[in-house]
C-alpha cells in the first residue's frame, strides 16, 4: 500500500485488508510523505501484528517507488496492490489465490465508487463466469484492475520513470510474464473510490497521463520478442487510450471537478 497524504482514508483501506477471510497475510504500508502511519492507524484503533511499515528514501518519490518499496519489505509468496483510499471485500484474497496459483496472477472486476459511496460502474460488464484477459483487453479498460500476482512474476516491479499510469504499464508486463492472459472474476471484490484528492483526479492530471502514455507506447513499440504477438494490437489500444485521455482533458477543462471515471461512464452511456 503506497501512502501519501492518506491520513483521512488509510484506516478504512487497511481495515478492509485485515478483515480478509484469508488471514495468512501482511499489510505493508509504504509512506511517501512525512506521516507516521503506525500512529495514524493506532489513533483509529488499528493495531495488528500483521502490519508492516516502511517508507521511501525521500517524500514524494511517487507511487511506483512506494509500491516497489512495499514489495521489497514484504515476505509473502503473492503480492496484491491496495491504494490507501480503496477497499477490499472480505473474500478477495480467498477467491483470487487459487486462480493465481494456477495462472500466476488473477484479478477481480473492480467497482468504481464516488466519494459519496455511489456506484459509478465496474471495469467489465458483470458476467457469470471468469474471463481471460490479454494485454490489449486490459489496456482497453477505463477502470484499473488490481491483480494478485505471484512473487516470481513481479520483478522488476513498477516503472519508477512513470509518475502516473505505472499500474497500467506494470499490469501489461505482469500479463506478458504470465503467458499472455489473466483470469478476471466477474464479481467486484475491490472498491475503487474516486476521491477528489486522488492523483488521477487532480486538476490537469490528464497532462501527466499524456506523458506517461507516450512513454508506455514507446516501450511497447520497441518490443522485439516473438512471444508477444499481440504487440501491434496492444499498441493500437494504447494510442486510443491516449486519445481518450486527451478528450477527458478537454472535458475537464470545460467542467472543473470532473473525474475520469465520471467522464468514462458518460461515454459508455
Amino acid at each position: 500500500m503506497p501512502a501519501h497524504a492518506a491520513g483521512a482514508t488509510i484506516a478504512a483501506a487497511v481495515a478492509s485488508a485485515l478483515a480478509q477471510t484469508w488471514t495468512r497475510l501482511e499489510v505493508v504500508v509504504a509512506a511517501d510523505d512525512e506521516l507516521d502511519y503506525r500512529v495514524v492507524l493506532a489513533a483509529s484503533g488499528i493495531r495488528d501484528p500483521r502490519l508492516v511499515f516502511t517508507r521511501t528514501e525521500r517524500p514524494r518519490s511517487g507511487p511506483a517507488r512506494a509500491r516497489n518499496q512495499a514489495a521489497a519489505a514484504s515476505a509473502g509468496d503473492y503480492l496484491a496492490p491496495l491504494d490507501a483510499d480503496d477497499r477490499w471485500h472480505p473474500e478477495k484474497l480467498a477467491r483470487l489465490i487459487p486462480l493465481a496459483r494456477r495462472h500466476g496472477l488473477a484479478a477481480d472486476n473492480v467497482r468504481t465508487l464516488s466519494a459519496a459511496g455511489e456506484e459509478i460502474g465496474t471495469a467489465l460488464p458483470r458476467r457469470t463466469a471468469p474471463a481471460m484477459l490479454d494485454r490489449s483487453g486490459l489496456a482497453a479498460l477505463d477502470c484499473p484492475l488490481f491483480p494478485l500476482i505471484r512473487r516470481d512474476l513481479f520483478a522488476p516491479g513498477y516503472d519508477e520513470r512513470l509518475g502516473v499510469a505505472e499500474d497500467v504499464a506494470a499490469n501489461i508486463a505482469f500479463i506478458a510474464r504470465a503467458g499472455g492472459a489473466m483470469p478476471v472474476l466477474a464479481e467486484p471484490l475491490t472498491d475503487y473510490v474516486q476521491s477528489p484528492a486522488s492523483l488521477c483526479n487532480r486538476p490537469g492530471s490528464w497532462r501527466q497521463f499524456e506523458a506517461a502514455y507516450r512513454r508506455i507506447i514507446a516501450d511497447v513499440a520497441g518490443e522485439h520478442s516473438p512471444s508477444l504477438a499481440d504487440a501491434a494490437r496492444l499498441l493500437a489500444v494504447l494510442v486510443e487510450k491516449r486519445e481518450r485521455n486527451r478528450r477527458f482533458g478537454a472535458a475537464a477543462e470545460a467542467e472543473p471537478g470532473l473525474s475520469f471515471q465520471d467522464f468514462a461512464a458518460r461515454q459508455r452511456s
